[in-house]
């Protein structure tokens, strides 16, 4: 309920949750702000999962998972952090087209991070800050 009403998701009939929900109007008027802000900022989002058995080390990283999953990112910590780095760098494009024309699946290095750096290194160097990616993805 709570990510229909975040969201103001619209149903078929063309109603909004946000509209069919009876707010008092201290909690619309948040929601309204928290529209502009979405507009400002790139818009709002929002994501929704279960702990279980994930959050058997660290609730902060379970949760983490959920929202990197909800992002397209891999779950991993760790592999995201690598993905996040290689966006920012702009190079994910062509690392991932290298892997891929290497013969490799890029989920499948992704998923095997640690023993597949044969295959994202040569691409990587392309950075000016590659110097930094040891620390970037140490285990922790």
């Amino acid at each position: 309920m709570l990510r229909a009403l975040w969201m103001d998701t619209r149903f078929p009939d063309g109603a909004t949750a946000r509209g069919i929900a009876n707010l008092p109007q201290s909690v619309q008027d948040l929601l309204k702000e928290l529209n502009t802000q979405g507009k400002r900022h790139g818009g709002l989002h929002a994501t929704s999962g279960t702990l279980g058995a994930g959050a058997s080390g660290s609730v902060r990283l379970a949760l983490l998972r959920i929202i990197f999953k909800s992002v397209g990112l891999p779950e991993q910590y760790p592999v995201a952090r690598f993905v996040m780095w290689l966006k920012s760098e702009g190079i994910y494009d062509a690392v991932k087209a290298h892997v891929e024309k290497e013969g490799f699946d890029w989920v499948e290095e992704l998923d095997n991070f640690y023993v597949a750096e044969d295959s994202m290194t040569p691409s990587c160097r392309r950075s000016p800050s590659y110097s930094h990616l040891p620390h970037l993805v140490s285990r922790r």
